[in-house]
């Protein structure tokens, strides 16, 4: 399973992250998150597979992790992640100098985060 999130500190507010100005309204970090449940992941199969907490031995799904942020808070996150037996690649957008630097993910610059709709099919691919 991978994770999609955006800044972790608890005073920013991630309700308005996909908000805009404009007539078509964009549906908030969180609600995307709560519809998808597998917030913004992408599986490395196309397979359906459920995670239950312990295991049951058997073989294990390895995720692709897409992390948004560019601060410390977020390479720590590709660190982590980078080393989780669960998590087979990181992917970090928009990231900064150090995360690829350091080996701990791939940054892709491009991804427009402020478009769900965007990171949704990044994340679908």
């Amino acid at each position: 399973m991978s994770l999609c999130t955006s800044n972790l500190h608890p005073s920013s507010s991630s309700t308005n992250l996909f908000s805009n100005n404009n007539n078509s309204p964009k549906p908030s970090l969180n609600s995307l998150c709560r519809q998808l449940w597998l917030r913004c992941v992408t599986l490395e199969s196309e397979l359906s597979i459920s995670v239950s907490p312990g295991g049951n031995g058997g073989a294990e799904e390895r995720g692709i992790v897409l992390v948004i942020g560019t601060g410390g808070r977020e390479h720590a996150l590709c660190h982590a992640l980078k080393r989780s037996p669960s998590c087979n690649y990181v992917l970090c957008t928009p990231g900064n100098p150090g995360i690829p630097s350091s080996g701990d993910a791939t940054c892709v610059p491009d991804l427009d985060v402020s478009d769900s709709s965007a990171v949704i099919s990044f994340c679908r691919k």
